[in-house]
């Protein structure tokens, strides 16, 4: 099996792959408990590897990152609350951004 890309993350506790419906990225979300604090990385099968950045000021607290079913997109609602949420492409651009508001998770519907 061929090493297409690699990750690393300093002091990481827990690790979560989330792979999109296609499978040609994936997510890499890394949290330190003792912090509260997460970093996500988006892998690409081609190679292209991208830190994703938060619409926000300071240290990130307790992430949850949602693939969209076609695989194009994700979503990310990220801090404590009031929380944010952002959609972004698969070359890891905030496309949309909504306002801060009392959330905890994302979810996709499927038609």
């Amino acid at each position: 099996m061929e090493v297409i890309s690699t990750v690393s993350f300093a002091k990481c506790d827990k690790m979560a792959m989330k792979w999109n419906s296609i499978g040609t990225a994936m997510l890499a979300l890394a949290s330190v408990d003792g912090d509260k604090l997460a970093y996500l990385q988006l892998l690409s099968f081609n190679g292209d590897r991208f830190r994703i950045t938060f619409n926000k000021d300071g240290p990130v607290h307790d992430v949850d990152v949602k693939w969209s079913p076609s695989g194009s997109h994700f979503a990310a609602c990220y801090d404590s609350m009031p929380a944010k949420i952002s959609i972004y492409n698969v070359q890891g651009t905030a496309i949309w951004n909504l306002d801060e508001c009392r959330r905890n998770e994302v979810f996709f519907n499927t038609p």
